[in-house]
C-alpha cells in the first residue's frame, strides 16, 4: 500500500474499496442462491480482504491529509473510528434481522445496496 499511496490519489484508492464492497455482496448473494461452491465463496472473501485492507490503510492517511496543520488528527480519527464501529454494529443487527426474516441472499443484496 505504501507504494500505491505514493503513486495514486488516496481518494481514488479508497473509492476502489467502496466499489469492491457491493460487488462482493452481490457475488455472495449469487453464490448463496445458485451455487454452493466453497471456493467461489473464498473468492468473495478475498475481495472482502482487499476492501478491508484498503480501508484500514487509507483511513489514517486521508484523515492526516484532511487535518494537516490543525492539531485535530486524534480527535478526527477517533470520531471516524467511533462512527465506523457504530455503523458496523448496526449493519450486523440489520443484517441478522433480514437473514432471520428473508434469508441470506436478501441480506447480502440489501446490505450491499446500502
Amino acid at each position: 500500500m505504501a507504494n500505491i499511496v505514493n503513486k495514486f490519489d488516496p481518494k481514488r484508492i479508497i473509492l476502489v474499496a467502496f466499489v469492491v464492497l457491493p460487488i462482493r455482496c452481490t457475488l455472495v448473494a449469487i453464490m448463496v442462491l445458485y451455487r454452493s461452491n466453497p471456493w467461489a465463496l473464498v473468492a468473495t472473501q478475498i475481495l472482502d480482504g482487499i476492501g478491508a485492507g484498503v480501508y484500514d490503510t487509507m483511513l489514517p492517511i486521508i484523515v492526516k491529509k484532511l487535518t494537516e496543520g490543525s492539531g485535530r488528527f486524534g480527535f478526527t480519527f477517533g470520531f471516524i473510528i467511533s462512527c465506523w464501529s457504530i455503523g458496523h454494529g448496526v449493519s450486523l443487527l440489520v443484517g441478522e434481522a433480514i437473514v432471520y426474516s428473508f434469508g441470506y441472499a436478501t441480506a447480502f443484496l440489501a446490505l450491499g445496496g446500502i
